[in-house]
């Protein structure tokens, strides 16, 4: 007797193949000629995308979620490498997302309306000890939750002088959070816990004029972040994470920045890569602020307004052949990119 071929069996068994072999992507990437990446937010075409930090391999952008994931407005974006998750706000949905860096998973909605949330913008991590931040400009706001979006607490709200706030960047080691508020033009600090009384570090006095993103180093000692400003006058600015001395200008208008968004750090190769949505690129500059920022990314490649911003360090594999490696994988991820849709509805009904 002839038996009936099953077809979801074997579309099930195909999304989980696919899913494993992008997956394994991540270390075929690893080879590739830069060896870090860098991942962000498009606003305007509502993507997350990521590509190597030279803009040379894979043949450009890769688009890891949009709109046909529910992706309306992502702005902030967070990286858990620890367990190869991202994170994302959307201000077109009022939600934090979650989803898996196999590409395969749908992305979880862990925080939404329901949780008080009205225009979140960007957000940070505690992996360690379970939690994620984030400011929401409409509520004027500074809250946390653990990873799975359970216990919502407000840090800090207009009760302490709270507007706009934009950026946010925290420092688990000396239980501090730092955040930029765009319309009282100030960056200022705060304990994890909500405790205590925020503390303003900078203000308009230091030449701070709607300032959007901060990011803070890894010792916790210098604070950097875009100004948009007006006219001719965006920055991306450095201070001391205390608020002593004057801030440095790293780069500005002359510079060719327009809107500076998000921002993200390589300490070990001393460079600072930021979003521009006003002139629809992503570029890369010293650390230090010598020479002139070069653009990676651009119109060119698909890029409208992008937004947030996050940095992965991943080390190159010793004698890789990297050219071949990533050519192999940007053929993958477009045969991947063609029967996602069916396999991902095939996977999700698993």
């Amino acid at each position: 007797m002839a038996r009936n071929w099953d077809c979801s069996a074997w579309l099930r068994r195909t999304a989980e193949a696919i899913s494993f072999l992008v997956s394994s992507l991540v270390l075929l990437m690893s080879a590739s000629a830069s060896g870090d990446y860098i991942y962000w937010s498009d606003n305007n075409t509502g993507k997350i995308q990521f590509g190597d930090t030279q803009g040379s391999a894979f043949g450009g952008p890769i688009t890891y979620y949009d709109f046909t994931d529910g992706l309306v407005f992502p702005r902030g974006i967070a990286l858990d490498l620890t367990n190869r998750q991202v994170y994302w706000s959307d201000a077109g949905t009022d939600t934090i997302r979650r989803a898996n860096l196999d590409w395969m998973s749908a992305p979880v909605t862990i925080l939404d309306s329901s949780d008080g949330l009205s225009n979140p913008l960007d957000i940070a991590l505690d992996i360690p000890n379970g939690f994620i931040y984030w400011t929401d400009s409409s509520a004027s706001t500074v809250s946390r939750s653990a990873l799975d979006g359970s216990g919502v607490t407000v840090l800090f709200n207009f009760l302490d002088g709270l507007v706009q706030p934009v950026g946010v960047a925290i420092d688990v080691v000396a239980n501090r959070i730092y955040w930029a508020d765009a319309n009282a033009s100030v960056i200022q600090r705060g304990n994890l816990d909500g405790s205590g009384v925020p503390v303003t570090l900078f203000n308009s006095l230091d030449g701070l004029l709607l300032v959007q993103h901060l990011a803070l180093d890894a010792a916790g000692t210098s604070l950097y972040w875009t100004n948009i400003a007006s006219g001719s006058f965006p920055e991306i600015s450095r201070g001391n994470a205390d608020g002593t001395g004057s801030p440095a200008i790293l780069f500005d208008g002359t510079d060719g920045l327009d809107q500076p968004a998000g921002l993200a750090l390589d300490e070990v190769g001393a460079l600072i890569y930021f979003a521009d949505p006003g002139a629809s690129n992503i570029q890369i500059g010293n650390l230090d602020g010598s020479g002139s920022p070069s653009i990676i990314y651009s119109a060119g490649n698909g890029l409208v307004l992008p937004y947030g911003l996050a940095f992965e360090d991943v080390a190159p594999a010793p004698n890789a052949p990297a050219s071949g490696l990533a050519a192999v994988a940007a053929m993958l991820f477009a045969i991947a990119a063609l029967v996602r849709p069916m396999l991902r509805r095939a996977h999700v009904r698993r």
